[in-house]
This record gives C-alpha cells, structure tokens and sequence, in this order.
C-alpha cells in the first residue's frame, strides 16, 4: 500500500482528473492543472466569469512552483473573495483599481504563463496601468509590444500608435534611448509629450526620426557661390516647410544633409522645385 495523500497533498497539487475537451480548449496549457482543483465536469471552473478563470490561472501557476503548501485554498478563493481580496494576492501587496476588470477583457480562452507576466508588470506600472484601463480588449500579443518600449514611452498617446511588429516596436525603442543621449532627460521629456500627440503610427515615426536629426545642417564641402535667386535650405525645420511646399521627397535626402554630403537650394526666381546639388553628382530634383 502506498502513502496516504495529506491534506496538504491535495491542497498543494489537488487530485488527479483529466480535461475534458471543453476545459482543454478553454484553459489550454492550464488545462492538467486545473482539472485537479475543479474535477469532471469541471463545471464549478467553466462557470466562472472569464476574468476569475484567469486569476485562477496565475494562481496554480504559483502553486505549481513551488514545493511548499501556503496554506491557501485557490478554489475557495477564486470563486468566494471579494475583487479587492482576490486583486491583492495576485499582485502580492497592494493593488491598482481595475484589475478584475481588466482580466474581463482578456478574452475567454487561458493565457501562456509569460504573458500573464507581462500583463501584472505592466499593471504594477503607474502609466502602463492607464493604458490597460483604457483598452477595449487587452490581447497578449499587444501587451508584447508596449513591454518591448521603455517605460517613458507606456503612455496612452504613443501605445495607441504602436505597430504590430515587434522589429519595428524595437526600432522606436532604439530611437528613443538614442533621443535621450542626444537632448539629455530634459529635452526627452519634451519628446514624449509631441510623439504623444501623433495621430498614426506614420506619424509617431517621422517625429523619432526628427529627433535624430540635427538643427542645422553640417558643410563637409563649401556650397558654391549661386546667384541669389537660390535660396539655401540649412535648417531641419526649413527642409520640413520646403517638403511640404513643393510635395517632393526632400526629406528623404536628410540623412546626407545632416553629414554635409548635400546641399538643397529652392529657385526661387519661377515656380521651379528645389535643387539638390551633392558631392561628385549632378543637381538633383525630386
């Protein structure tokens, strides 16, 4: 005969069961694990609302790593404690308002363990937890991407215009942190709060090449001697007005007017677009 199973047996691992099918498409990963706690027909789990059937999740997740019993009772607690009660032990200590909410709209289906992960930091995050709250639907793969962004850039502005791509996410991360050496914590600041009022990603993009951008333009040669009908463009800012003056592709070419590979002039003598004159080449026009 083997060991009799202990109280704390059970309470550590529960009883063994299978998954019904049902439990298995909607707990997924958790399926084993909650089938111990809440047997065939699992019916005590599947009629809980969405956001407990998650808190749940989280919690045999705890159980299942670690060796020692803390004495909780997880089928009580996720389907008896209060929101407030049930909030507190999941992010172990105090908790930010909204937390059962926002499990609401996680979805009906049971996440992987890193992406629960990824949603309580975030929740534990003073301006992360505004953009949960204000989120429709909270889907794992998009808490992915505000996770890849540093904090500085987890507010609602910048989240809401955040691509799909995690490459392109980690291209704007770079941007910043490249942003914050060149203008220092000050001038970074400032940043955030005009790539905040981006309308599209696009937008949001163009405004983190901008800040990697300098001033004024560097000369690596002498620009030659022109009449005075071309008017010189030595500014970022006047290559921004000459773009959208003329709807050409002068902004393209800011890269080699910020190394003084470049120089752009507008003729300004006709209606004519402006001329970009290069090292070693012919005028250019856009």
């Amino acid at each position: 005969m083997g060991a009799p199973m202990t109280r704390a047996g059970v309470l550590l691992f529960g009883k063994p069961s299978a998954a019904t099918p049902l439990l298995s498409y909607i707990a997924g990963p958790h399926a084993e694990r909650v089938a111990r706690f809440w047997p065939v027909p699992h019916a005590g789990f599947l009629t809980l609302p969405a956001a407990r059937r998650h808190a749940a999740a989280i919690l045999l997740e705890r159980r299942w790593g670690t060796t020692s019993d803390d004495g909780m009772d997880i089928v009580r607690v996720v389907e008896r404690a209060r929101d407030a009660e049930l909030a507190r032990i999941l992010m172990r200590g105090d908790a930010p308002g909204g937390l059962m909410k926002a499990f609401g709209r996680m979805g009906e289906q049971l996440w992987e363990v890193g992406d629960y992960a990824n949603f309580l930091s975030l929740f534990a995050d003073p301006e992360a937890v505004k953009v949960l709250r204000h989120m429709p639907q909270i889907r794992a793969d998009r808490l992915g991407v505000i996770v890849a962004v540093p904090e500085a850039l987890r507010i609602p502005g910048i989240v809401a215009n955040l691509p799909e791509r995690p490459q392109a996410v980690e291209d704007l991360a770079a941007a910043y942190q490249l942003a914050r050496r060149i203008h220092g914590a000050s001038g970074a600041s400032r940043l955030v709060q005009r790539w905040e009022r981006a309308n599209s990603a696009s937008a949001l993009f163009d405004m983190a090449a901008e800040a990697l951008q300098p001033v004024e333009f560097g000369r690596v040669l002498a620009p030659p001697a022109l009449p005075d009908w071309f008017e010189p463009v030595r500014t970022r800012k006047a290559l921004n007005e000459m773009a959208l003056e003329f709807r050409n592709c002068l902004r393209d070419f800011a890269a080699d007017l910020a190394m003084g590979r470049m120089a752009v002039y507008a003729v300004r003598k006709s209606s004519s677009p402006p001329v970009a004159l290069a090292a070693g080449d012919w005028p250019r026009r856009c």
